[in-house]
């Protein structure tokens, strides 16, 4: 719609397929002949932009929070590892029970002994996290919409940040075990090791999220000479499970007062592996949302976007924490 306002579309009539606005709209905005349109009147699209049908039809607000969402999913990391929980309300208490346990035997005839649990909770409380983008009237007559949408998807991309580092935190504070590597047997050895401490506690990883930096040393040892599947991996940059864990890369800065999350110095914590059903939980309110707001005095639209959540470990010793 925007390019049919102030662009030259080379084939108007594709539009018609793609328009959500109300049937009034699409009458002041088409001429039909014979149920095909045969022209369009960018002034009426202009002013369609700009009308109370396109603020029902929530057309320019589908595409911000398309926009967004867009600039969310390539940060996309803890989403992935740990499972979520819908908030009812602001705050929430998640129940945590027996983490190991023994089913003992029933002699014949025998009545079955109860299992009790001795249950603690985490609480959840959702915080409000987001951000406003001035959009000014100057970037709308000027066509500059491309510049509007790497700031709408930079502030989906804060957001999904924001959620990483709140986990990444979590985990960093809340691991009840740590590897450390003391600079050496880095890479592919240091994941086992840390995975053997997180099963003599009974539990089972199933997912290592590292830094760039462990990233590159995993990947190292994927070279061609050394391993079969070598030269796949390096050419795609992908990498496979690692002895039975999925794996993650993120980028962000920890909030941790004990911990940082890093590679290359001695006392940072380059990665860290989960049992991920028992190792923590995000708590979601609201995701990722969008809602327009006018500033007429400053000549400004303003989406703003947000989103509410929150995120708790759970069992420390389904956490292992790997230090360089």
């Amino acid at each position: 719609m925007m390019e049919l306002a102030y662009g030259n579309p080379k084939n108007p009539s594709k539009i018609k397929n793609h328009l959500a606005a109300s049937l009034e709209a699409r009458k002041e905005l088409y001429a039909y002949k014979d149920g095909t349109v045969e022209s369009v009147a960018p002034t009426k699209v202009r002013e369609l932009l700009l009308s109370e049908s396109v603020e029902t039809a929530g057309l320019v607000q589908t595409e911000i929070y398309s926009t967004v969402v867009a600039g969310a999913k390539a940060r996309v990391c803890m989403r992935n590892v740990f499972p979520s929980a819908k908030m009812n309300t602001d705050v929430m208490n998640v129940p945590i029970g027996s983490a190991f346990t023994y089913a003992p035997v029933v002699a014949e005839g025998a009545e079955f002994a109860n299992l009790y649990q001795n249950y603690s909770y985490a609480a959840l409380t959702a915080k409000k996290y987001g951000n406003k983008i001035p959009i000014s009237k100057e970037l709308v007559d000027d066509s500059k919409f491309d510049l509007v949408g790497i700031e709408l998807e930079k502030v989906g991309a804060a957001i999904e940040n924001k959620l990483n580092q709140l986990m990444l935190t979590k985990m960093l504070d809340g691991a009840g075990n740590e590897h450390d590597c003391t600079g050496s047997n880095l890479g592919i050895s240091a994941v086992i090791s840390a995975r053997q401490l997180v099963e003599e506690d009974g539990f089972y990883p199933d997912s290592l999220v590292m830094t760039p930096g462990m990233y590159a040393a995993v990947l190292g040892d994927y070279k061609p000479a050394y391993n079969w599947k070598g030269e796949e991996v390096l050419q795609s940059g992908i990498i496979p499970d690692i002895v039975g864990l999925n794996p993650f890369v993120t980028n962000v800065a920890d909030d941790s007062t004990s911990y940082t999350w890093g590679y290359g110095t001695d006392g940072y914590i380059e990665g860290f592996m989960v049992d991920s059903k028992a190792a923590g939980i995000l708590g979601m309110r609201e995701d990722i949302s969008v809602e327009m707001h006018d500033d007429p005095f400053k000549m400004l639209v303003c989406p703003i976007v947000w989103a509410r959540f929150d995120a708790s470990a759970l069992n420390a010793n389904a956490i292992a924490r790997i230090e360089y």
